[in-house]
C-alpha cells in the first residue's frame, strides 16, 4: 500500500498542476485572425475606445453618453440596424432613472423564428471606468457582432442589447423587457459581466429547466467552465445581473469571470490591468453559443424543458451531466454499493469511526484557526493583499490535525475497513447533498460511485481511483475557492484539503515512518505561516483596501465619514491618516442610510441650502392619503433619495412610475438617479389620512474643499482607494406632507 500512497500522492499533485493550467485563460486571438472568428486583440482596441480617458459611465453622466455613441458608432459600421431605447426605469432594488439602452438586431435568415437575445451593460458604478466590468461584455458582444457579420448569415435574427443603469438597479435590462418590441420576439438569452478583471469564462447560471441548455453547451463551447455547484450557490445569494431580468422572457446562461475582485468596483478596473484572455474566453464562449442558438431549432422535449441538471466540466474538456432528478437515485446506489463490498468483505471494522475522527477535528481546527487568524487582524477584509499565509495556516492546520488522527487511529484497523468508512462516509454525504443541494452532489456521488465500481478490482486501484476523481472535482474548485468567496467563510478554505486527507486513510496503515512525522512538519508550518499572515501588510496599491469619505450634513449637524463598508461586510478599520485627518472618530453611524455603521467626526455645518419639496397636491380622500410633490437639489446634485420610516405602507410613483421602496434599516428608500436641475415630480400614497413623514437625501460627488473631510481625502494613503460610489458629500432633511 505504500506504492499506492505515493501514486495517489503523485496524481494529487498531477490534477492540481494540470487545474491550474486548464483554468487559466486561452491565448488571445491576433488582429489579423479571421474576421469571422473572435479576436481579443481587435476587441480589446474596442474596450479601450469605450474606456476613453476613463471617466465613469454611471447612468446619466457625459461618460455614460459618450460611451454609447462608441457603441452605437461600431454597431452601424458593422452594418447592424441600431436604435437608442430612452425611457425612465423603475425597478425592485428600489431605483428609478433615465435609461437609454442601445438595442441592435441582425435580421436572419428565417426573421419570424423567435430570436436570440445578447446582453451586456456599459454603465459602470460613479468611481470606476468599467474597463472589466462591464468593458469586457460590451467589448466581447461588439467583437461577436463582427463576426456574425463576416460569417454565414444566421437562420434567427440576433438581438444585441447594451443596458444603460445596471448598476443602479438593473435598469436598463428592466426597461428593455418590459417596453421594446423586440423584447417579446427572442425566447434564448446570452448575457456576459464580470466581477474582476481577470480569470476563465464561466458559466455560473442558467435559466430555470436547464438540462438542455447544460448540454447545448457541453456540445458547442470549446473550453467549458461551469458546474452546477456554481448554480447552486448562485440562486441563493442576493446578487443580481442583467440576467436575472432577461431569464423573464427567455432560457438562457450567464457568463462571467470572478478573478481580479481586487479591481471591482473601484479606480484599478482599468483597460491597462484587464486580462485579454478572459476576453478571449468569453468571447469564444458567447460566440459560440450566439451561433449555435441561432441556427438551432430551439425544440426542447418537454422533459428536458421541464427538468434542471446536475454537471461539472473536467479540466475545461467537457461536461459531464446528469438530469437533477437522478441525483439522489445515484447516490443511494453508491451508497448501496460500498455498503454491499462492505458486507462481503466482512469490513465492519473502525472505519468510520477514523473517518469522524479525523474529519470532525480537522474542521474544527480549521475553525478555531481562522477565528484566530480574524480576532487577531491576519484578514480584515473578505480579500486581501498577501492571503496565502493565512490560507496556508487554514490548511497546514487542519491537514495536521486530520492526517494526525488517522494516523493514530489507522493502525488499530484494516485498510479494507478504513475504505469501507471512508467511502460510506462519502456516500452518505453524496445522500445528504442530493436531498438538500442537488447541485453539489455530484463531488460525493462521483467519488462514491468510482469506489463502488473499483471495489472488485485489485485493492490497490480500489484506494487510489475514487481517491484520484475526488481530487479532480475538488481541486477544480479549490483552484477559484479564494477568488469566489475570499474569507467569507475562512474554515470553508480547508474544506478541499479533508476532504482529500480522508481519501488516504486507507492506504495509511502501511504508512512509511516519514509519512508518520508530517502531522508534525505540517503544524509547525501552520505556526509559521500564521505568525507570516501576521506580520505581512494586508492592503496594497495593487490590492488596496476601500475607503470612501462622506461629508454629511443634517438639518442640526454636520458629520465627516471614513466609511470601509461593502455591502453586508466591511473592509477593515478606517485608515489611521484618514481618521487622523478628520480630528479622530467620535461616534459611528450611517454615512447613507442604506449603509453599515461607519466612524465620523463631528464638524461645522456649511452655509449650503438642503433638498427641498414643493408640494403640488395633498389630498385625504377614502381612508387614503395622497401627496404629489417636486423634489429638487438646489445646490445641483443629480441623485436624491426618499427615506420612508417603517411601520406605514407608502407607494410610490416617480414621474408616474411605481416604484418599489428597498428594505433598509429603520424604514425603506427610493434613489433616483440622473434628477435635472428642475427635479423630478413624485407621488406618495398611503392607506391612512395624515400627513407622510420622510427624509429627503442628495447626494453629490466629491467633498466640500477646505473641510476635514477634503484633508481626509487628501491623506488616503496609497493602500487605500475609494469604491463604489466614492467620496461623496450627502444632504438631508426630514419632510411631512
Amino acid at each position: 500500500m505504500r506504492r499506492a500512497l505515493a501514486i495517489t500522492l503523485a496524481l494529487f499533485g498531477l490534477v492540481l498542476f494540470l487545474a491550474f493550467i486548464r483554468y487559466g485563460t486561452p491565448a488571445p486571438a491576433p488582429e489579423d485572425a479571421p474576421r469571422d472568428r473572435f479576436s481579443a486583440m481587435r476587441a480589446a482596441a474596442v474596450q479601450e475606445n469605450l474606456v476613453g480617458d476613463g471617466a465613469t459611465r454611471f447612468v446619466g453622466t457625459p461618460g455614460n453618453a459618450r460611451g454609447r455613441a462608441v457603441i452605437v458608432a461600431e454597431l452601424k459600421e458593422l452594418g447592424w440596424t441600431v436604435e437608442t431605447q430612452t425611457t425612465r426605469s423603475c425597478t425592485y432594488h428600489g431605483t428609478c432613472a433615465p435609461v437609454a439602452n442601445v438595442v441592435a438586431h441582425l435580421p436572419g435568415r428565417e426573421p419570424a423564428l423567435p430570436g436570440v437575445l445578447l446582453t451586456a451593460h456599459y454603465d459602470s458604478v460613479p468611481v470606476s471606468p468599467g474597463a472589466s466590468d462591464d468593458g469586457l461584455g460590451v467589448a466581447t458582444l461588439l467583437e461577436t457582432a463582427r463576426a456574425l457579420v463576416a460569417g454565414p448569415r444566421p437562420r434567427r435574427t440576433v438581438v444585441a442589447v447594451f443596458t444603460d443603469g445596471e448598476e443602479a438597479g438593473l435598469l436598463g435590462a428592466d426597461a428593455f423587457v418590459r417596453e421594446h418590441p423586440l423584447a417579446g420576439k427572442v425566447r434564448m438569452t446570452v448575457n456576459v459581466d464580470s466581477r474582476g478583471s481577470h480569470g476563465p469564462s464561466q458559466m455560473f447560471e442558467t435559466s430555470r429547466g436547464n438540462a438542455w441548455l447544460v448540454a447545448f453547451v457541453a456540445e458547442r463551447v470549446e473550453r467549458p467552465v461551469t458546474t452546477s455547484l456554481f448554480y447552486e450557490v448562485y440562486r441563493r445569494m442576493p446578487n443580481d445581473t442583467d440576467f436575472s431580468v432577461t431569464k423573464t422572457i427567455a432560457s438562457g446562461v450567464n457568463f462571467a469571470n470572478t478573478a481580479g475582485i481586487e479591481h471591482y468596483h473601484t479606480p484599478l478596473d482599468t483597460v491597462a490591468l484587464s486580462d485579454v484572455g478572459t476576453l478571449q474566453h468569453h468571447g469564444d464562449n458567447v460566440l459560440a453559443m450566439a451561433r449555435a442558438l441561432a441556427d438551432s431549432e430551439l425544440a426542447p422535449t418537454a422533459s428536458e424543458a421541464q427538468g434542471d441538471a446536475v454537471w461539472f466540466d473536467v479540466f475545461a474538456l467537457g461536461v459531464v451531466r446528469w438530469p437533477e432528478r437522478w441525483s439522489l437515485l445515484l447516490a443511494l446506489v453508491g451508497l448501496s454499493l460500498v455498503v454491499g463490498h462492505t458486507i462481503r468483505a466482512r469490513a465492519w471494522d473502525r472505519g468510520l469511526a477514523v473517518f469522524l475522527a479525523s474529519f470532525v477535528p480537522g474542521a474544527l481546527t480549521a475553525v478555531v484557526v481562522g477565528l484566530a487568524l480574524r480576532a487577531c487582524g491576519a484578514f480584515p477584509a473578505l480579500w486581501i493583499a498577501h492571503p496565502r499565509a493565512a490560507l496556508s495556516a487554514i490548511h497546514w492546520s487542519a491537514a495536521a490535525t486530520a492526517l494526525g488522527v488517522a494516523l493514530g487511529l489507522a493502525r488499530r484497523a484494516s485498510p479494507r475497513s478504513l475504505w469501507a468508512g471512508t467511502w460510506i462516509a462519502w456516500g452518505a454525504l453524496g445522500v445528504l447533498a442530493a436531498w438538500l443541494a442537488p447541485g453539489a452532489s455530484y463531488l460525493f456521488v462521483v467519488p462514491t460511485l468510482v469506489a463502488a465500481i473499483a471495489a472488485s478490482l485489485p485493492f490497490a486501484i480500489a484506494c487510489v481511483a475514487p481517491a484520484v476523481a475526488a481530487a479532480t472535482l475538488v481541486l477544480a474548485l479549490a483552484v477559484g475557492l479564494y477568488e469566489a468567496l475570499g474569507f467569507a467563510v475562512a474554515p470553508l478554505a480547508a474544506l478541499p484539503t479533508l476532504l482529500l486527507a480522508t481519501t488516504l486513510a486507507p492506504m495509511l496503515p502501511d504508512a512509511p515512518p516519514a509519512l508518520r512525522r508530517l502531522p508534525v512538519a505540517f503544524a509547525i508550518t501552520a505556526v509559521g505561516s500564521a505568525i507570516l499572515a501576521l506580520a505581512v501588510p494586508k492592503f496594497t496599491a495593487e490590492v488596496p483596501q476601500r475607503a470612501n469619505v462622506v461629508f454629511r450634513q443634517d438639518d442640526d449637524r454636520a458629520r465627516v465619514f471614513v466609511d470601509t463598508t461593502w455591502g453586508p461586510s466591511t473592509w477593515g478599520s478606517a485608515p489611521a491618516p484618514m481618521l487622523d485627518a478628520i480630528g479622530g472618530p467620535v461616534g459611528e453611524d450611517a454615512a447613507l442610510p442604506w449603509t453599515l455603521p461607519s466612524v465620523f467626526a463631528e464638524v461645522p455645518r456649511l452655509d449650503v441650502k438642503a433638498p427641498s419639496v414643493e408640494a403640488l397636491a395633498v389630498d385625504d380622500a377614502g381612508g387614503r392619503h395622497h401627496v404629489r410633490a417636486r423634489l429638487r437639489s438646489q445646490r445641483g446634485a443629480d441623485t436624491l433619495a426618499i427615506v420612508l420610516p417603517g411601520g406605514r405602507h407608502v407607494e410610490v410613483k416617480v414621474e408616474g412610475r411605481f416604484a418599489v421602496p428597498r428594505a433598509v434599516p429603520g424604514g425603506s428608500l427610493v434613489g433616483l438617479f440622473a434628477v435635472p436641475p428642475e427635479g423630478v415630480v413624485i407621488e406618495l400614497d398611503a392607506p391612512s389620512t395624515g400627513p407622510i413623514a420622510f427624509t429627503l437625501v442628495d447626494r453629490s460627488f466629491g467633498v466640500p474643499d477646505g473641510t476635514k473631510a477634503a484633508a481626509a481625502v487628501a491623506a488616503r494613503p496609497a493602500a487605500a482607494t475609494p469604491f463604489q460610489d466614492g467620496d461623496v458629500t450627502v444632504m438631508t432633511t426630514p419632510h411631512s406632507l
